[in-house]
C-alpha cells in the first residue's frame, strides 16, 4: 500500500493556483493560530481562578503529584506529571456516529418505547436546563451582581440543580432555582433524565459556547449599539446631519477607542462631525477589561457580560435609520428588497402579453 506524501505545492500547478493555495494555507494557519490562543487563555483564568478558591479553602490540599494548587490530583490535565490515558497513547480518539430509525433498527416494542422515554426526559431536561441559565444570567446581571467564570465546574452545578444535585453551588444559584422552579409546569419538576454524565456533557457544551458566543460577537454587537445610538432621533448622541456611513464610520471608531486599540479619526463626509466630542463619550464607556482581543475576550468572557446585556437591551428597540437628505436615486438594499416583487410583476406583465399575443394571432 503506497501512502500520498506529496502535498498540493509539490505538483506542477501555474503561479495563480499556487499563490491562491499558499493564501488559503496561510489564512487555515491564522485561525488555527487564534483558536489555539482563546483556548489557551480560557485555560490560564481557569487555571488562576481554582488556584485562588483553593488556596482560601482550609479543607483543600495540593496536588500530591506536582505541589501545584490548581488541581486535586494527577489525573487532572492541568498536572506537569500526569499520565495519558491508554486511549491517549494509541491515538484512536475518532468517533463516529451512523444515523438511523428506531423503526428500522429495533423490533422489541418494549425497548422502543423505553428508548422513547428516555429520548423524552434527556430533551425536557436539556430544555430546561437552558431556560434556567438563561433567567440565572439574566437576574444576575440586571441585579448588578458580577458573572462567576463560566467554567465547565459553573454549568455542572447549575443544570444539577434540576435534578436535586449540586450541593457545592453557590447559596445565589440555589435561591434563583427556588424562584425558578415556581415559574415550571408541573409536569416538568420531575420528567428528567438523571445521569451526571448527561450533565457533564451539557456543562462542558455551554462552558465552550458562551465563550465562542462573547468572542465572536461582542465588537460587532457593540459596533451596532453605536451605529444606533448615534442614527436615533431622540438620544443624546444622533448625528442628525451625518451620512449613514459616516455614523457606521465613527461607531467603528469609538469601538476601538473604547476597547483601547489603536483607532485612527476616519475621513468623513460631513466636517461638522467634532473629533473631541466623541472622544469624550467613547472615556466614559466601561466595556470591561482593556485591551479587548480575541484572547481576552475568551479568557474572561464574564466580566464583559454586563455590557453585553446592555448592548442587547438597547437593540431591542426600534430605531429608523435614514439619510440626512432623502435620496433621489434606488440604493441597492432598496432594489434588492423589492426584486421578489419586481420579478412577480415583470411574470405577470410577461403573461398577459403572451395572452393577448396569441389571441391576436388565433
Amino acid at each position: 500500500m503506497c501512502l500520498l506524501t506529496t502535498s498540493l505545492l509539490d505538483l506542477p500547478l501555474t503561479e495563480t493556483v499556487r499563490k491562491n493555495l499558499e493564501k488559503a494555507q496561510k489564512k487555515r494557519e491564522e485561525k488555527r493560530k487564534k483558536t489555539k490562543e482563546k483556548r489557551d487563555a480560557v485555560r490560564e483564568e481557569e487555571k488562576r481562578q481554582q488556584e485562588a478558591k483553593r488556596r482560601q479553602d482550609p479543607n483543600a490540599k495540593p496536588c500530591p503529584s506536582c505541589g501545584n494548587w490548581d488541581h486535586q490530583r494527577s489525573t487532572s490535565k492541568n498536572c506537569p506529571k500526569r499520565k495519558p490515558k491508554k486511549r491517549e497513547q494509541t491515538g484512536l480518539t475518532r468517533q463516529s456516529t451512523v444515523k438511523a430509525t428506531l423503526d428500522g433498527t429495533c423490533n422489541n416494542e418494549i425497548l422502543k418505547n423505553t428508548i422513547k422515554d428516555t429520548v423524552l426526559k434527556c430533551r425536557n431536561l436539556r430544555h430546561t436546563a437552558s431556560l434556567f441559565v438563561n433567567y440565572l444570567t439574566v437576574r444576575r446581571l440586571s441585579s448588578g451582581e458580577p458573572m462567576p467564570l463560566l467554567t465547565q465546574s459553573f454549568f455542572y452545578n447549575v443544570f444539577s440543580q434540576l435534578v436535586g444535585q449540586g450541593q457545592q453551588a453557590d447559596q445565589w444559584i440555589k435561591e434563583l432555582y427556588l424562584e425558578f422552579q415556581t415559574l415550571l409546569p408541573t409536569a416538568r419538576n420531575l420528567n428528567f433524565h438523571h445521569d451526571t454524565q448527561m450533565i457533564t456533557e451539557m456543562a462542558r457544551q455551554y462552558s465552550t459556547a458562551s465563550h465562542q458566543h462573547i468572542s465572536s460577537n461582542f465588537e460587532k454587537r457593540t459596533v451596532d449599539y453605536f451605529f444606533l445610538r448615534l442614527s436615533n432621533q431622540s438620544d443624546t448622541w444622533h448625528l442628525a446631519t451625518a451620512s449613514v456611513k459616516d455614523r457606521r464610520s465613527v461607531a467603528k471608531y469609538m469601538y476601538q477607542r473604547a476597547a483601547g486599540l489603536q483607532a485612527d479619526w476616519p475621513e468623513l463626509e460631513d466636517t461638522t462631525i467634532s473629533h473631541a466630542m466623541i472622544d469624550v463619550r467613547t472615556f466614559t464607556l466601561q466595556l470591561g477589561p482593556t485591551p479587548i482581543t480575541e484572547a481576552s475576550l475568551s479568557g474572561r468572557a464574564n466580566l464583559y457580560m454586563p455590557w453585553m446585556a446592555t448592548v442587547l437591551a438597547y437593540m431591542e428597540r426600534r430605531v429608523l435609520v435614514q439619510e440626512p437628505v432623502p435620496q433621489r436615486y434606488a440604493s441597492k438594499q432598496y432594489v434588492y428588497r423589492n426584486l421578489k416583487e419586481v420579478s412577480c410583476d415583470i411574470a405577470s406583465s410577461c403573461n398577459i402579453f403572451l395572452f393577448v399575443d396569441s389571441i391576436c394571432r388565433s
